[in-house]
């Protein structure tokens, strides 16, 4: 009488796309160090965290730079103050020319 096998389990899916980072040494060992402190954190969180700062670090030059045309992909406030700093600009530009 041959035995059956359990079911077999589908592998769950990733919530979040696998990478592979090349880093510096030095640089790796600060992490290490950081995430000796904060236990509660690993390697992804820290990757994961420096990607948003990134990604917001790079919207904010966009804006800056009048790149981005819908502003609803931005934090009102955010918007109010790079167009507010982009005309003061624009206005010493103007005084300085005459």
């Amino acid at each position: 009488m041959a035995v059956a096998s359990p079911p077999k389990r589908k592998a769950p899916e990733r919530k979040r796309p696998r990478i592979s980072v090349t880093v510096p040494a030095w640089l790796l060992d600060h992490v290490d160090r950081y995430l000796e402190e904060q236990p509660e954190s690993d390697r992804s969180a820290v990757v994961s965290e420096a990607l948003r700062m990134w990604y917001a670090e790079r919207l904010k030059n966009q804006i800056r730079d009048g790149i981005i045309a819908n502003r609803e992909m931005v934090d009102p406030e955010e918007a109010a103050y790079w167009e507010a700093l982009r005309r003061y600009n624009w206005e010493l530009k103007l005084r300085n020319w005459k």
